[in-house]
C-alpha cells in the first residue's frame, strides 16, 4: 500500500481489546482501554507496558467486523488482519495492511492477512490460525475466543470480554 496519513479511528468501534502474557507458565490476561488501540502506535505502546519472556499478544475486535493480532518482534511488531475488505473502511485496518506490507492490487475479499506463525511458539501454529481466519461464519470474537481457548487463557478471556 502506498504511505499515506490515516486519520485516526473512533474509539467507539473497538468491540474489545484484550492483551495476554504468560509468565512462568502462567497466563495473566488484562483488558486494554479502547481509546489505546485505535492504532498501531497505541497497541504497540499497550504491549510494551507488559514484559514477557515470551512477548504480549493483542486482540483487538473492531465493529463486530474484523480482529487484529498484534505480538511484538524485537523493534517491529507481527500482525494479523482478519478481513482485508476493512481496509477502505476502517483506519486501523488500513494501517495495519500497510504495516504488514499488502499492495494496493488486493481484492476485497473476506481474506486474513499477516504473520500467521506469531503464535507458533505459544501453541497455535501458523495453519491453525490461518484456517480459523478463513471460517467466515465465525464473528471476531468468537475467532478470538477459540484463539485464547486453544493458547490455554479461555476462561480468562471470556471473563472480560463477557
Amino acid at each position: 500500500m502506498a504511505s499515506a496519513t490515516i486519520d485516526p479511528m473512533d474509539e467507539e468501534d473497538v468491540d474489545f481489546a484484550v492483551l495476554a502474557y504468560r509468565e512462568d507458565g502462567a497466563w495473566t490476561v488484562v483488558e486494554a482501554s479502547p481509546g489505546h488501540v485505535t492504532d498501531l502506535d497505541g497497541i504497540a505502546a499497550a504491549l510494551a507496558r507488559f514484559g514477557s519472556e515470551s512477548g504480549v499478544v493483542a486482540m483487538v475486535s473492531i465493529a463486530e467486523e474484523f480482529f487484529v493480532l498484534a505480538r511484538a518482534a524485537g523493534e517491529g511488531l507481527r500482525l494479523v488482519l482478519s478481513d482485508v475488505s476493512a481496509v477502505p473502511v476502517y483506519p486501523l485496518a488500513a494501517e495495519v495492511a500497510e504495516a504488514i506490507g499488502l499492495d494496493d492490487d488486493t481484492d476485497d475479499d473476506l481474506v486474513a492477512v499477516g504473520h500467521f506463525g506469531l503464535l507458533s511458539d505459544l501453541g497455535m501454529d501458523e495453519l491453525e490460525l490461518e484456517l480459523l481466519c478463513d471460517d467466515i461464519e465465525l464473528y471476531p470474537d468468537e475467532m478470538l475466543t477459540d484463539v485464547a481457548t486453544r493458547l490455554g487463557f479461555g476462561a480468562d478471556f471470556e471473563a472480560i470480554v463477557g
